[in-house]
Formats: structure tokens, C-alpha cells, sequence
């Protein structure tokens, strides 16, 4: 995906270990790639921050933020709910599967910001365990 990009890519990144529920990683994954797409594809943004981080013990906060063009947010949510476009609504969809919540900020031509809060004791991974639970 990046070979064909122009743009020098760089990646600093400092790792501290976590044991995530799988559910919980597969969420930042998505709404991660989901954003980064969004930069390269249509913000034509020339750099994007990512950070993910484990705040309080509670809460992982992860954030996207780009230089790109940005967009009018309203007029994309318009255009989701009469289904043309569902990337943020995915995003805002996922996190909130797992009671996170997940905000997406922009306007033209001030770049983009999507912020997800999400619990790291993932609801869904309990609700699936108690559910195995009382199927046994």
C-alpha cells in the first residue's frame, strides 16, 4: 500500500506490554488502519500521528491525527445514514461494541483527529465468556 506513496514514511515507536483482549486489539487494528486509509486515500495528508496508550489502567485512548485536507463531518454522516460511505460509522460502530466511545473531528482544510476511548476490560469479551459460561 505505501510502496507507490511519494512520501517518506517514518515510525518511531515505543512499546510497553500489555496482554489486551483479543477483541479489544482487533478494534484498534481496525479503526487504526480505517484512519490511516482515510489520511493517505483522501486527506492527502503529508504526516499522521498514532498514538495508543493505556491511561489510568482503565482506559486505552487511541488517536489518529493527520495533516491532510480534512472534511466536513456533518456532510459525511449525512452521506453515511443515505449509505454511501460507512468508515467512520464502522469505526464509531466497533467501539462502541466493545462501551468505548469513539469521536472523529475535522474540517476543511485543518486536517483530521479520531479519538476512541475504550475500556481495556472489554465488555464484549466478558459478555462472551458468561455466555459460554451458561451455555456449560
Amino acid at each position: 500500500m505505501l510502496a507507490d506513496t511519494p512520501t517518506e514514511w517514518g515510525v518511531v515507536c515505543e512499546i510497553t506490554k500489555h496482554q489486551l483482549a483479543p477483541e479489544l486489539e482487533t478494534v484498534i487494528y481496525r479503526v487504526a488502519s480505517e484512519a490511516l486509509v482515510n489520511a493517505r486515500k483522501h486527506a492527502q495528508a503529508a504526516r499522521v500521528d498514532l498514538l495508543v496508550e493505556a491511561s489510568d489502567g482503565e482506559i486505552l485512548h487511541l488517536v489518529i491525527v493527520d495533516d491532510g485536507r480534512g472534511f466536513d463531518v456533518d456532510a459525511v454522516t449525512e452521506r453515511t445514514a443515505r449509505g454511501e460511505r460507512f468508515g467512520l460509522l464502522g469505526m464509531e460502530e466497533r467501539v462502541a461494541g466493545l462501551g468505548g466511545t469513539c469521536r472523529v473531528t475535522s474540517r476543511p482544510g485543518s486536517g483530521t483527529r479520531v479519538e476512541a476511548f475504550l475500556p481495556l476490560k472489554a465488555r464484549v469479551a466478558e459478555e462472551v465468556r458468561e455466555r459460554a459460561l451458561a451455555v456449560a
